[in-house]
């Protein structure tokens, strides 16, 4: 019988904002923002979310982020496309647009398949 040891790693923003450096190794690591957008929360704003990913030698391997106050759920995991609350996603196919910044709308729009 064989074992096998490897090590997980975590890199969050607070550990980012206390000066560690992080290294990105070949090891599994969850990099966690517990609130994305946090001037944006602070200022009533709905653009806030809990971003989650894993990535496996250093390669992103699955993805989370939810915004609790939209209820928005997406999520991402290499060979199963995209979701927003359990229905699949996808880009728009649109070339060339821009976003209009002034319509908070057209920003949260995400094209259902």
């Amino acid at each position: 019988m064989s074992t096998s040891t490897y090590l997980v790693r975590f890199i969050g923003e607070e550990s980012v904002a206390d000066g560690v450096k992080c290294v990105l190794t070949d090891d599994p690591t969850w990099v966690i923002d517990p609130v994305d957008g946090t001037m944006n929360f602070v200022h009533g704003l709905p653009l806030v979310a809990i971003s989650i990913g894993l990535l496996i030698k250093k390669q992103a391997v699955l993805g989370i982020i939810y915004n609790p106050l939209l209820n928005q759920m997406f999520t991402a995991k290499v060979g199963h496309g995209a979701h927003l609350n359990g229905k699949p996603i996808r880009v728009s196919g649109e070339t060339g647009t821009v976003l209009n910044t002034h319509s908070l709308e057209s920003f949260l729009s995400v094209s259902l398949i």
